[in-house]
């Protein structure tokens, strides 16, 4: 499980399937009866134990292009990125709680402020070119120029990221397939974990935890 960075064991011995939390090392029990291990079943009783993971689906903008602003000459990548958002209504100008992916796995949640526009799309911006009606970046900005402190840096963004803004996108999804051996039956865990909201200090500070 990548976002909740568990691994899950199908163990054919006796059978039983466990959750291992690979952060801190730990091991429970996701799948088992009591009372099976040892009492020397037949292949015929036990059954097959296994596990399939899924693809995870991930709703949200897809980054198609970054750019960061001109500054005395200096043009830098990965602090601004635009997407398309022709497909929701309304306007997704503000600032909204999203969560950042990247090849499938979850990588940053936090704040990001969007703007309905495209202004310093930059010259290298042709393969996004009408495609891009959007712009976001890390809140709050920041502005170097006049060295002002922000959470956007360059290179925060890539090209296929995934942005999935909370309340706007449904949550990412990703069934988990668990073959018990005892009653031959299959179950299904969804492990696209969620997040915890955002914490925005007073000094609008953000820090964020992951549902383990």
């Amino acid at each position: 499980d990548p976002i909740g960075q568990r691994l899950y064991i199908a163990d054919s011995a006796n059978p039983v399937i466990r959750v291992m939390d690979i952060g801190t090392g730990t091991v429970s029990l996701a799948l088992g009866r009591p009372g099976y291990y040892g009492h020397n079943l037949s292949p015929d009783d036990v059954g097959p134990v296994g596990l399939a993971l899924a693809t995870a689906s991930i709703p949200g903008f897809r980054v198609m292009h970054r750019v960061h602003t001109n500054y005395e000459g200096v043009q830098r990548y990965g602090k601004y990125f635009y997407f398309n958002a022709s497909n929701i209504p309304g306007s997704i100008s503000g600032v909204h709680e999203v969560r950042q992916y990247r090849n499938g796995n979850l990588l940053w949640v936090g704040l990001v402020q969007f703007y309905s526009h495209t202004l310093n799309l930059g010259p290298f911006a042709q393969a996004c070119g009408p495609a891009c009606t959007a712009q976001g970046v890390r809140h709050p900005e920041g502005n170097e120029q006049f060295a002002i402190q922000g959470a956007a840096e360059e290179n925060q963004w890539d090209l296929g990221d995934v942005v999935l803004v909370v309340g706007l996108h449904a949550n990412a999804s990703q069934p988990l397939y668990m073959a018990e051996g005892y009653n031959f039956v299959v179950r299904t865990a969804d492990i696209g974990s969620p997040v915890r909201p955002v914490c925005t200090s007073s000094t609008g500070s953000v820090s964020h935890e992951r549902t383990q």
